[in-house]
């Protein structure tokens, strides 16, 4: 709890003072100054909270932190399939999460040992491309390598997933 706090503090401190020199830069008409002195800070907190805790943190809301808690209890037929060949450490040991909120956004699965964001696209990923083009660059600002998987391949060809699962997650577990 106390590294959450000092993250936090930091990280407001890194916004004021970003906030500060980008107005006076601006008043002054110059470019932005640089203030790479505070980003280690903050990296070293945020790397010291997910070691501790063992997930990836980020920007979270009351609101986001329901609307996750709403998408597990209402899984689709595709992610349930994939979730009862990962849940209970049966994917190679490897304990995924499920619905976890990482940066504001709701992945499907995470697993944090092996660095992996799962997602199954379902046809409303088909008319929201850009925003999971961005999504998907957001997330993997993190260091986090994101599968993706058509409902459609989760029923017919589940055990390939799987394959496809296990081998991006030794890669993953390497890269450490």
């Amino acid at each position: 709890m106390l590294l959450f706090c000092l993250y936090r503090r930091l990280y407001a401190v890194r916004s004021v003072l970003v906030w500060n020199a980008e107005l006076q830069e601006r008043k002054a008409g110059r470019r932005k100054c640089s203030l790479s002195w505070i980003a280690p800070c903050v990296k070293e907190v945020e790397r010291a909270m997910i070691e501790k805790r063992g997930i990836v943190v980020g920007p979270k809301t009351d609101v986001k932190e329901e609307r996750a808690k709403s998408m597990r209890r209402a899984m689709t037929p595709a992610e349930r399939c994939l979730w009862e060949q990962l849940r209970n450490n049966r994917c190679s040991g490897l304990h995924f999460r499920r619905q976890q909120v990482i940066d504001g956004f709701i992945a499907d699965f995470y697993c944090h040992e092996a660095v992996l964001v799962i997602e199954v696209d379902g046809d409303v990923h088909q008319q929201q491309v850009d925003y999971d083009f961005q999504r998907d660059r957001i997330i993997a600002v993190r260091g986090l390598h994101i599968l993706r998987f058509p409902n459609e391949r989760l029923f017919t060809e589940l055990n390939e997933a799987l394959r496809e699962i296990q081998d991006a997650a030794r890669r993953g577990q390497s890269s450490d």
